[in-house]
């Protein structure tokens, strides 16, 4: 019998980890300037088309990518850290 604490406790690790490593990743494209340029973007998109539909990656960057015109406007107005 699973008890609602640990469900919420599998739940929280699998959100926390995976978080901290997309915002690394915002932090980082934000630094290098490359998430302004729209290349970056088609490298990705690129890349996800080539893993597996059930790969940690893929699901990574087609949430990246699925967020783009979002980051794309927080990176130009300053918002995103």
């Amino acid at each position: 019998m699973v008890k609602p604490d640990d469900t919420l406790l599998k739940l929280e690790i699998t959100v926390t980890v995976p978080q901290k490593l997309v915002e690394r990743t915002l932090c980082r494209v934000s630094e290098t300037g490359y998430g302004r340029a729209e290349a970056f973007y088609r490298v990705a998109q690129a890349i996800s088309e080539t893993l597996p539909l059930d790969s940690k990656e893929k699901k990574l960057l087609d949430g990246f990518l699925g967020d783009k015109e979002r980051l794309k406007a927080d990176l130009r107005s300053g918002r995103l850290f």
